[in-house]
């Protein structure tokens, strides 16, 4: 308070300054309060014009980016022109005013005294004036803040992208909306996509519908371009003007349609338009008399998209404006007042000094002359024409023509007559040669007015006609006055049939009822006297408080039924037999009710789980209602239900409402049903819930589930398995071993989900790789000789060929597994072993590529042989859970086998470093396969071209940085202010070689985008052969190295003609892609020159060699990831990351190829008649192709 009373009392400027800053500084303080106390102390100052200046508002402008809610809300409301404190305050004030009415009924009570007249009157008087006051007021808020923002253009566009970040309540969301439209509208900015983002929302049970249709429309603004608009128009027809909605809603969507034609009328089309005029014969009153208006809007906009019968009768204006259709951008500027024509002939009247001119609202078009009053009647004069103005501001009923009362009529007939040329010379004249005062320029509009509702086939013996001005009207003439806003009742407006007074309505009911009597009366001789009841009604209240204060009697019927009923329950109590008793009607509905809930739960662990309810016994329950979703634990479910049988396993899923139960017997599924089944139960947390049972033939895996992958029953191919591979006495022997080793807890390491030890050579997670030249010197870490006759075995049976040097003994507890993985392909030999000892477990392999799982169950004494295949292609794991599902081959069935402790011995042959660098070089060749079909393409490219610039997104991000020249050539050409987007953009860096530009991109590499997006580019993920973008948006658009990655010709073509279909008719587009032909012209390209290798092309290899000419069309070109690169890289930006980079280190990525031959990217388009080929050329091993899409013909 010290402060603000100093600055209404400060004349200093430089105190002033430093309050200013200091004030500015604790708006952006992080205590909520100290924050919002300023920006209270900001918005206060700014209305009472103490810093009313442009930096004040700025400053609040930024406000609007705060993580505090209450101060957001704040500086929203600033902007939308609402105080909260002014609102309170009047509402408060409104209940303490009295009306009228209670003052004149307040006269009545009580001795009449001259000072209570007196009274009355002052408090009628101040009724009157606060009526006044509140006619006159402006409902439409000032919007003088919003001029004074800086750059308005950057404001929005930073409103825009905080509506999609941020985590605020829809009313925030609406807020900001509201503000991002204000600006929008007043500045005529043009805001890219934030007609589309508004569509998402254009649903008649949306919430706050109306506004969000109120934003759309003063969003919308002349410069805005009609195809943006367009589809808000078609949204709203098809979402809302349809007859499945009720009469309100269609009125809504006819009134938003026509304030948004209002300011950007080309966005309409004849076809929608013919379809939206049919409403005017609609049966609803509010549906057509929105139609007519929408109607009348286009005759005065662009009468030429309307039927010929629709146009209605050409009226002056009509007739003015119907050659005048302004194209997009066009403005209609006059160099003179339009109507002035009038007030020429007015000016030329003789004037009578005697006499002086009292000119009221009703001789504004007449042009009357009254002679003034005396000196003592002039007050009382003035007083009555203030008031008849005021009843006229209301509503004013004005002459078109008359029948010759004057002679001004009839001069203004002559005006009527007169060309349109003619009058805009006089209008020209006047608006030059003279000053027009506020009174002229009021006639010039009802003169206006005029023009649009009279004839022009103006007779002067026609009848009067009056139009009446009121404020409707004058809002419709001035549509887009207050710096272009609409007001929001313009679209939440209904018109309905005015209701009739009482008397009106009484007597269309009493119609037609001559002679009837009243209905429900009996039939009452006049002569006889009234009812009880009848006198009750005339009694006061203090006559009947006794009685109604008496305890409720029951009549003779109420008696008796009461009594029936006691008698039946007394028989029933002697019987023995109340408690069995069950009302048939309510045991119906509860098994109806049972039945649809059961019904319920099946259908949803069907679609999600793909498990169905089974009839028969079954060993897998299903519980209902009973879930971690519930707050139930498990715990609690084996309390309930350990009394019907043994339970195996209990499986609970994350944000489920239901649970599963695996019993030892399938009898004890039954019996559980049988007791518990509907039954309310309460839990430990004092909450009821009620059990929905039934049998179901499986139960869903306790890990995360792969939904993408499909099941399959083979086993991938180089797989051994081999049963009782060991007897019993030597597993039992190896297993006392290792066990007391474990218990002496020697080099025993405990991971996060079993415990090792290794043998030999020391495993490394990390890397998945042992380093040959640091073997364990430990004896106890040195190969068990236990071992030994099982190796003898192996190489007799020739399940290997060398002897393993490396081992690690896993020992895994129930519910302990570990995830997919494949072990090193470079460090270990072809084959790795797995010994299972003294439990089963399930293990599942994955292969990417084709998405498929294959299952295996590892029993006891087994030994399992991965090689080729299965080694190097597909990931093995052993999933987290106590129990496994096993499908008995005999029968059929599921199995459940619970898991106990497990020793898994797993073998390797370590290769040496020297020898790993070698493999390196001689990468393992995966099979190339053209896919025959589209389906076999996609998961073709993803494996080969999607999920490997994925993983290597830094790295190949860190090494695209210059542009070619061709595409900088391209680029520079572009015409200034165009749309242009690339089509697998990598990094972006083609995206900010000039600023001028709408430059967009899109790559179906997530890891890519995610570096785009931290450029701050406009990137989004989409695949080449389907971008999510509007037909004949973009003026230019590259697509660089990109259709080399598809494997069919069908796709090449496909996503060629997708490049088209965005491209607007007369764009152009550049393609590059790899050419066969390294050496071009006796030169070499830049990929072979830069680096030369004395190895052979293996012409039979798919794998390329680098530096070497293309040997195939169809290859796979390696990368090899450089986790150094990245870490210099990251040491100098601070964004090392050398712990998520470890597993990659020394890794190589094969990407998928098909390089072009000569004229083969052009021969693709002789399949394509929509484009046509301007340019084409080879720049560095590139062939190139410039094309441009065909103009409509």
């Amino acid at each position: 308070m010290k402060c603000k009373s100093s600055l209404y009392s400060s004349s200093k400027i430089g105190k002033k300054s430093q309050v200013q800053q200091y004030v500015f500084t604790l708006t952006r303080e992080n205590h909520p309060l100290v924050a919002k106390y300023s920006l209270n102390l900001l918005i206060e100052l700014y209305k009472k014009q103490i810093w009313n200046e442009a930096k004040t508002v700025n400053v609040i402008s930024q406000c609007c980016f705060t993580k505090i809610t209450k101060v957001l809300a704040l500086a929203l409301q600033f902007f939308a022109g609402k105080d909260v404190e002014k609102e309170s305050e009047s509402e408060s004030e409104s209940e303490d005013e009295k009306t009228t009415q209670q003052v004149m009924l307040s006269l009545r009570v009580g001795k009449k005294t001259k000072s209570r007249k007196k009274r009355t009157d002052r408090a009628l008087k101040s009724i009157n004036k606060d009526k006044k006051k509140k006619k006159k007021g402006n409902d439409i808020p000032h919007f003088s803040a919003l001029n004074l923002i800086y750059d308005p253009q950057d404001f929005a566009e930073k409103l825009f992208k905080l509506v999609d970040t941020t985590n605020e309540g829809f009313e925030i969301k609406i807020s900001i909306l509201d503000l991002i439209s204000r600006l929008i509208g007043i500045h005529q900015l043009f805001l890219n996509n934030f007609h589309h983002f508004l569509i998402r929302f254009l649903n008649p049970h949306q919430r706050e519908v109306t506004k969000i249709l109120w934003f759309s429309a003063i969003s919308s603004h002349d410069l805005t371009p009609p195809d943006t608009v367009e589809p808000v128009l078609m949204a709203i027809a098809n979402n809302f003007i349809t007859e499945r909605n009720s009469t309100e809603v269609i009125a809504v969507g006819l009134n938003a349609i026509r304030e948004i034609c209002g300011r950007c009328p080309l966005a309409m089309s004849e076809d929608l338009l013919g379809d939206l005029v049919l409403y005017k014969t609609y049966k609803d009153k509010a549906v057509s008399s929105a139609a007519k208006s929408l109607i009348q809007l286009f005759r005065e906009k662009n009468p030429q998209m309307l039927h010929r019968k629709m146009r209605g009768k050409p009226t002056e204006e009509s007739i003015a404006e119907f050659a005048k259709t302004r194209q997009y951008g066009e403005l209609d500027a006059k160099s003179y007042v339009p109507g002035a024509e009038i007030i020429d002939l007015e000016s030329l009247k003789p004037k009578e000094p005697e006499k002086t001119i009292n000119i009221e609202d009703s001789d504004e078009e007449g042009g009357e002359w009254v002679e003034s009053e005396s000196e003592d009647e002039k007050p009382k004069k003035r007083k009555h024409s203030e008031d008849e103005e005021e009843e006229n501001s209301e509503g004013e009923w004005v002459d078109v023509s008359s029948d010759g009362e004057d002679e001004d009529n009839s001069e203004q007939d002559q005006n009527k007559l007169m060309s349109l040329v003619e009058k805009e010379e006089k209008a020209q004249k006047v608006s030059t040669e003279r000053i027009l005062t506020q009174e002229e320029f009021k006639k010039i509009r009802i003169e206006q007015m005029k023009k649009k509702l009279t004839d022009r086939n103006f007779d002067k013996n026609s009848k009067n006609k009056k139009i009446k001005i009121d404020s409707d009207i004058e809002e419709d003439n001035e549509r887009f006055k207050n710096n272009g806003l609409v007001p929001l009742s313009s679209i939440t407006y209904i018109n309905k049939k005015r209701a009739h007074d009482k008397e009106t309505r009484m007597a269309k009911v009493k119609e037609g009822r001559e002679g009837r009597d009243k209905f429900g009366h009996r039939y009452k001789d006049s002569n006889l006297g009234k009812t009880n009841k009848e006198k009750l009604k005339t009694k006061s209240f203090q006559m009947l408080r006794p009685k109604l204060n008496k305890k409720h009697r029951r009549s003779f019927k109420e008696k008796q039924m009461a009594m029936q009923s006691n008698e039946i329950t007394d028989n029933l109590n002697q019987m023995g037999i109340n408690d069995s008793i069950e009302n048939p009607v309510s045991a119906k509905y509860r098994n109806k009710k049972l039945e649809h809930k059961l019904k319920k739960y099946e259908s949803i662990i069907k679609k999600l789980d793909n498990i169905k309810r089974v009839d028969d016994d079954s060993q897998f329950l299903f519980v209902g209602n009973c879930g971690l979703d519930n707050n139930i634990s498990a715990d609690f479910i084996e309390e309930k239900f350990r009394t019907f049988g043994k339970i195996i396993d209990i499986i609970m899923q994350k944000k489920k409402p239901y649970s599963f139960i695996i019993f030892e017997e399938p009898q004890s599924t039954q019996k559980a049903i049988n007791q518990l089944q509907s039954q309310v139960i309460t839990t430990n947390n004092q909450t009821t819930l009620c059990f929905y049972l039934f049998p179901v033939d499986k139960v869903p895996q306790t890990t995360v589930q792969f939904t993408e992958f499909e099941e399959v029953e083979c086993l991938p191919k180089g797989i051994d398995y081999l049963e009782d591979y060991i007897q019993d006495s030597y597993a039992k022997k190896i297993v006392d071993f290792f066990t007391e080793q474990d218990e002496n807890q020697n080099s025993v390491v405990g991971l996060k989900r079993r415990r090792v030890k290794h043998f030999g050579y020391e495993f490394k997670y990390g890397s998945n790789n042992c380093d040959d030249t640091k073997p364990l010197t430990d004896p106890e870490n040195k190969m068990p000789q236990v071992l030994d006759e099982l190796f003898e075995k192996m190489l007799n049976d020739k399940l290997i060929h060398v002897k393993p040097d490396q081992l690690t003994v896993n020992f895994y507890e129930p519910g302990q597994g570990i995830g997919p993985h494949i072990d090193n392909t470079v460090a270990f030999d072809n084959f790795i072993i797995s010994l299972s000892l003294m439990s089963s477990t399930m293990m599942e392999f994955r292969q990417k590529e084709t998405k498929k799982i294959s299952k295996i169950l590892l029993k006891p004494n087994s030994l399992l042989v991965l090689k080729g295949e299965s080694r190097f292609n597909w990931s093995h794991s052993i999933p987290e859970r106590k129990h496994d599902l096993f499908k008995d081959s005999n029968s059929g069935q599921y199995l459940v086998l619970k898991r106990n402790m497990r020793i898994s011995l797993t073998f390797r042959k370590v290769i040496p470093l020297s020898e790993q660098k070698k493999k390196m070089e001689k990468i393992d060749e995966p099979q190339m396969t053209i896919p025959s079909t589209d389906f076999e393409a996609k998961n073709f490219e993803k494996s080969f071209v999607q999920s490997i610039y994925n993983e290597i997104a830094d790295h190949f991000s860190h090494t695209r940085h210059s542009a070619w020249p061709g595409v900088n050539r391209f680029i520079t050409s572009m015409e200034p202010r165009s749309f242009m987007i690339d089509i697998g953009c990598g990094n972006g860096k083609y995206l900010n070689l000039r600023n001028d530009l709408y430059s967009f991109g899109c790559d179906f590499s997530e890891g890519l985008i995610r570096i785009c997006n931290e450029r701050n580019f406009n990137c989004f993920v989409s695949d080449c052969l389907c971008v999510p973008v509007k037909t004949d948006f973009f003026d230019y658009s590259i697509c660089i190295a990109v259709i080399h990655h598809l494997s069919t010709e069908e796709r090449r073509i496909k996503s060629i003609n997708e490049m088209i279909r965005i491209l607007k008719p007369g764009g152009r587009c550049l393609i590059t892609v790899w050419a066969k032909e390294q050496k071009y012209k006796e030169k070499e390209s830049f990929y072979i020159s830069q680096k030369k290798t004395s190895d052979e092309e293996n012409q039979d290899s798919n794998i390329h060699t680098f530096g070497k000419e293309f040997q195939k069309k169809d290859v796979f070109v390696a990368w090899h990831y450089n986790e150094k690169t990245l870490k210099k890289s990251g040491d100098m930006s601070g964004e090392s990351k050398p712990s998520d980079q470890k597993n990659k280190e020394s890794k190589v990525f094969l990407r998928y190829y098909h390089v072009f031959e000569k004229n083969e990217l052009e021969k693709l388009f002789e399949k394509i008649d929509t484009a046509k080929i301007i340019e084409s050329y080879y720049e560095q091993g590139n062939w190139c192709v410039i094309f441009e899409k065909n103009l409509p013909i």
